[in-house]
This record gives C-alpha cells, structure tokens and sequence, in this order.
C-alpha cells in the first residue's frame, strides 16, 4: 500500500511540478508575442489561442490533485464543524461519494466530447495560424 501510496504521490508531484512550468512558458509566450508586436511588428500566430485552450487549461486542471492532496480547497465551516464528529463523517463521505459522481460524469463527457472532436479534425485559425483543439475539449 506504501509503494501505491508513494507512485501517486510522485505523479502528483510531477503534474504540479509541470503545471508550474507550463505557467513559466505561458509568460514566456506572451512575453515574445508583445516583444516581437512592438519591436518587430510581427507578432507570433495563435497567440490568444494556445494561452486559452492549452496553457490556461492545464494550469487550471494539473495541480487539482495537489490541492486534494494537502486538503488546500477553500472550505467554509460555518454549520458542519458544530455537529458531532459521527455527524461530520458522514457528510464528509456524502461530500466525496456526490464530488466522485460529479467528477465522473465530467470526464465520460468530456471526454465523449474530445472524440467527437478528434473524430472531427477540430481546430481553430487564428490569425492565420491552424490549431487542433481537440484535445482540450
């Protein structure tokens, strides 16, 4: 249970630690876009594009399990930490059991929708410049 314990930990670590990259290369995206815009007037293509469908994307998602895993979700205890500890067990597992639910059926979603996408050849022009979407959908 340890070694499990131990790999998951890891991963969550990894994307965390990618998460964080992947916010050092959107500022360096943009930082090259206003350089070249105003210095060079040519801007690089898709710039708005790849910041919204992938950097904002993965840096919203990837450190999601670091936050479950150091319990860093912002919470609002006003009612539940006055009811008794049995109580509180019980709405905590109701919490997980609903948030489990709920995170399933966004994936199957999602994900059907991604397919469907790939399926499709999504993609989007911006400013020239052909990107696949799909995979962000």
């Amino acid at each position: 249970m340890k070694l499990i314990a131990s790999v998951i930990s890891a991963v969550i670590t990894l994307t965390a630690s990618l998460a964080g990259i992947i916010v050092l290369m959107l500022v360096a995206h943009v930082t090259i876009d206003v350089v070249m815009r105003f210095a060079f007037d040519t801007p690089l293509n898709s710039t708005i594009l790849y910041v919204s469908a992938f950097y904002m994307v993965a840096i919203a998602f990837l450190p999601l399990a670091a936050v479950e895993q150091n319990d860093s979700h912002i919470a609002v205890e006003l009612l539940v930490e006055r009811f008794p500890t049995k109580v509180q067990s019980f709405l905590a597992g109701l919490a997980l059991l609903l948030t489990c639910i709920v995170t399933a059926t966004v994936a199957i979603r999602t994900g059907d929708e991604a397919l469907a996408k790939f399926i499709g050849g999504s993609y989007s022009i911006e400013a020239g410049g052909k990107v696949t979407t799909w995979p962000t959908y």
